[in-house]
């Protein structure tokens, strides 16, 4: 019936009543994805909410907000409800990837946190019977911004007790090496716990826990985001019979199956480098050699030291040494009994040298000749072994000490970590096959190991550029703070780790390059010129959204097709008329053949003042009351092409309007369809 009115309104000429257009419910709801936490390419469908049940007979009920409702007897009546600065999240519609497995939820903007975009993405893991939460912020506002960030849920009665993976009881923090809480049920509740996997084990960021009298757990975070800059956390969440035994051994198998390294390839590639939650190996994409941690040597850390003979044999106790003198391959070193975390000596000769783990996280090989363990057995009972002897020493629990803002940490050939000088302003120099890349300690994320397939580096820049390099330069100076400073060859360098490790992205032209490399540079030439259907159309470069090579996807090695897609929304295939192009990356020449290029994205030029004030007057117009009016400022808007999207998906956050918002959803629906 509604549909036959509107046609025939149509047909008369007559104008459509605004207040009519409000009052129905064709108007689909808007597709709220934010600028920069949206994944590019990503084809979202508006969200089938409701009770699904995972392989395992697990029921869970996603809500519009990520909330978790109740089902059935579960002892959990509203789950993981995230607040922001004490502000509840909200959404306007949520979405789901077209698989139907994740759920995809973009904030409504919140008072008093303007230029903050937050959104929820909660991912069914069948397989293991779980859900996989991942919480993005990001500042676009100028200045810096601390949240506080708090997942709250509540049970359907009290609940028995909370206990982590190393079977603390009802913690109000977790401590090193614990990840979560397993909640049992109460008398009252069903027989299945619920299991919180709250971060890594070594995350830098660990949540606090605040209980309400057995009804309710808080799980709370505090993040501090730069302007620009993006940070997530990840968590996990699942149900599991109560085990019949509490011990640390059952607990820790039971956590590890759910933990977040478990899970972090379910997580967008693009967001698992800004997880604060994670651990700072695992955050590094694993960069730590094999056996480069306390954690490697296959000891559980207790309150008292433990001396480790073989793989099952413990002894708990007090070690007693004197001060270690090591002879290491950049001189003698004398290391304090109170800095040292944990020893490995050469066991009876299974090892070529010993090895000393600081708290700091610095780890020194080399011979110690002298050196000798006393160690005293909590039952009594005595004994002495030399560093040849010694198999390994575990320390008792203690605070580690991270690394400062600055400072880095730099891995040896020969297995060594040890402590960069604080220098932002350390200069190395690159080598690739398309021209220089110098860059400063402060620019860069990390610097590893190129792939077998390559020599040389990989070395990732907080810009954004990631690609294989030659490393040359001086020899960098260490601080490990025992000897002074030492010396080190650069060729001795295997990797290069700095305490932070962000990554943001500037305006300018974005390369993927063969080997998913990507470089972050400025386009040299002003004019591009290609060949289509033979005409020759030259093309302003400030211009051109994106170039994307069709070879790659033909196979075709002996012709470089590539598609061009103008900011005007114009698109042209065709051979281009060169063979190379030149970028200027990091103040240095490149030029980069069309062979090695898979796509390329440049910074959108900014819309100048008497257009923007064109795209806002447009948009006041979709409000307007007259149908026609609305609909010209509609296909207006469709002529703006690319440029004015920045605009149009901030009103389409914002603007309290549903009309204004539904013609904003069709305007850039029209952009993917062209």
């Amino acid at each position: 019936m509604r549909i036959f009115i509107t046609l025939a309104l149509l047909i008369c000429g007559t104008s459509l009543n605004r207040s009519y257009a409000q009052s129905t419910s064709l108007a689909p709801p808007p597709n709220t994805a934010s600028t920069v936490l949206a994944l590019p390419g990503e084809n979202l469908v508006p969200a089938a909410l409701g009770v699904r049940t995972d392989r395992k007979g697990h029921s869970w009920n996603v809500e519009r907000d990520g909330t978790l409702g109740r089902v059935g007897s579960t002892m959990v009546n509203s789950g993981l409800v995230l607040s922001v600065n004490q502000q509840k999240f909200e959404t306007f519609q949520p979405r789901m990837t077209k698989d139907g497995k994740e759920f995809v939820i973009h904030g409504r903007p919140m008072a008093g946190l303007a230029g903050i975009e937050v959104m929820r993405r909660i991912k069914f893991l069948e397989e293991s019977g779980s859900l996989r939460f991942l919480e993005m912020f990001f500042n676009s506002s100028a200045n810096p911004v601390t949240l506080s960030i708090e997942v709250a849920t509540s049970f359907s009665g009290n609940y028995k007790t909370s206990v982590t993976d190393r079977a603390n009881i009802d913690p109000v923090m977790l401590s090193e090496g614990e990840t979560g809480l397993l909640v049992t049920p109460g008398s009252s509740q069903s027989n299945r716990a619920f299991l919180f996997i709250l971060c890594g084990p070594d995350a830098p960021e660990k949540p606090t826990i605040s209980t309400q009298s057995r009804y309710g757990l808080k799980f709370q975070y505090q993040l501090t985001l730069a302007p620009g800059e993006t940070k997530g956390l990840a968590h996990v969440v699942a149900q599991t019979i109560v085990p019949s035994q509490f011990d640390r051994k059952t607990l820790s198998r039971l956590f590890a199956s759910y933990s977040l390294e478990e899970v972090m390839d379910s997580i967008p590639e693009t967001f698992q480098d800004v997880i604060e939650n994670r651990s700072v190996q695992q955050s590094r994409g694993g960069l730590l050699l094999s056996g480069d941690s306390v954690e490697a040597l296959g000891v559980e850390r207790s309150d008292v030291d433990i001396l480790a003979m073989g793989d099952q044999s413990r002894l708990f106790g007090t070690a007693t040494l004197s001060p270690l003198v090591v002879d290491t391959g950049l001189g003698k070193v004398t290391i304090p009994v109170e800095s040292i975390s944990a020893l490995a000596g050469k066991n009876r000769g299974l090892h070529d040298s010993a090895r000393v783990f600081l708290k700091d996280g610095q780890i020194i090989s080399g011979e110690i000749p002298t050196g000798e363990v006393s160690f005293a057995m909590k039952g009594g009972g005595q004994m002495k072994l030399s560093m040849d002897k010694l198999d390994r020493l575990v320390m008792a629990n203690h605070e580690k000490v991270p690394l400062k803002p600055g400072e880095a940490m730099v891995q040896t050939w020969a297995g060594d970590q040890l402590k960069l000088k604080s220098d932002n302003d350390l200069l190395f120099f690159g080598l690739t096959p398309w021209g220089d890349l110098s860059f400063k300690l402060g620019d860069l994320s990390w610097l590893i190991p190129a792939p077998d397939d390559f020599p040389g580096y990989q070395v990732r820049l907080k810009n954004g550029t990631e690609c294989l390099v030659y490393l040359s330069g001086r020899d960098l100076i260490l601080n490990s703070g025992f000897k002074g400073e030492m010396t080190l060859n650069i060729n001795l360098v295997r990797a290069i780790l700095p305490a932070t490790m962000g990554r943001g992205m500037k305006r300018g032209t974005r390369l993927r390059l063969t080997a998913d490399q990507w470089v972050q540079g400025d386009l040299k030439e002003k004019e591009i010129a290609i060949n289509s259907n033979s005409q020759n159309i030259l093309l302003k470069a400030d211009e051109i959204r994106k170039l994307t090579s069709l070879s790659f996807q033909s196979k075709d090695t002996v012709n470089h097709p590539f598609l061009v897609e103008m900011w005007d929304g114009s698109r042209i295939e065709g051979m281009l008329r060169a063979d190379r192009l030149n970028l200027d990356v990091q103040g240095q020449d490149w030029t980069v053949p069309l062979t090695d290029i898979v796509e390329i994205e440049t910074a959108g030029p900014l819309l100048d003042r008497e257009n923007r004030k064109k795209v806002t007057d447009l948009i006041v117009k979709l409000g307007d009351d007259n149908w026609t009016t609305r609909e010209k400022a509609t296909r207006d808007l469709e002529q703006f092409g690319y440029l004015s999207i920045p605009m149009l998906k901030r009103e389409q956050n914002q603007n309290p309007d549903p009309e204004v918002r539904r013609r904003i959803d069709r305007v850039l629906s029209a952009f993917k369809q062209n």
